[in-house]
């Protein structure tokens, strides 16, 4: 592990700071439930999670021996599942909590995307769900009236 490698991971977490904390800021002023904390430790921990994953295959050399995207794919999963459990336990389940689920399955997926090295992707992707989350519900609030 090398200077450059500190130096990388270093840069994806800043971005996983950034975006986690834009898309926690968002859900904050949205739900008043979660907040960029939650937000930036899920896109944080998805982030290392794929670092992990990605660097330990590439430590075997041997592709029989391990799947990156194994490791990946469970955090899909986990996501649905904890997922689950918010819209379960919110309060208005029809709004905030498949909200905030929604938001949190894109922050760890976003995370992913991070930690694999598609700082541009990420970017691309951080760009849509502001749109999504922002814009939409303002195009759809004026156009109701």
């Amino acid at each position: 592990m090398g200077l450059n490698f500190i130096t990388q991971v270093l840069v994806q977490m800043l971005m996983c700071v950034v975006v986690g904390g834009t898309i926690g800021i968002i859900a904050k002023e949205k739900t008043k439930v979660t907040g960029a904390r939650t937000f930036i430790l899920v896109t944080v921990g998805s982030a290392l999670v794929t670092i992990v994953s990605v660097n330990f295959a590439k430590q075997l050399s041997n592709p029989w021996l391990a799947d990156p995207g194994r490791i990946a794919a469970q955090i899909v999963s986990a996501f649905g599942f904890i997922s689950t459990g918010v819209i379960w336990l919110a309060d208005d389940p029809n709004r905030r909590g498949l909200w905030t689920a929604a938001a949190l399955w894109v922050s760890a997926i976003l995370g992913m995307s991070i930690g694999s090295g598609w700082l541009g992707t990420s970017t691309i992707g951080l760009v849509f769900t502001v749109v999504a989350l922002l814009g939409i519900e303002h195009y759809l609030s004026r156009r109701n009236r």
